[in-house]
């Protein structure tokens, strides 16, 4: 994936998620939203234009400084953090709003 994310502007393109923004009606101001695998999506940007309080993760360094370039570009106010998202603690009831699409979840590992 760094390969494809690197070789493109953005590859995912830059508007919002159609979905999210269907749902902006729903997003409050100062509620508290994880974008999972994002840094090349911009599902945050909904949420940042809603003024929520976006954590934006992803395992690509390449998309997340992606990411960043965009929202400095739109004046959104978001973190960015690079996380091995199998290994990563989401927290219990930490998020009011987790964006999760185009995600690929592997299949559960048993101990």
């Amino acid at each position: 994936m760094e390969r494809t994310l690197r070789g493109r502007e953005y590859h995912f393109g830059t508007e919002p998620n159609a979905f999210l923004v269907s749902q902006q009606g729903m997003l409050t101001p100062g509620m508290s939203c994880l974008a999972v695998a994002d840094g090349g999506r911009s599902k945050w940007c909904v949420a940042g234009t809603t003024r929520l309080e976006v954590l934006s993760v992803d395992s690509s360094s390449v998309a997340l400084e992606k990411a960043r370039k965009l929202a400095r570009q739109r004046g959104v106010d978001a973190k960015f953090e690079q996380v091995d998202l199998e290994q990563w603690d989401w927290g219990a009831n930490r998020f009011d709003v987790v964006a999760a699409i185009f995600y690929p979840v592997r299949a559960a590992r048993h101990a």
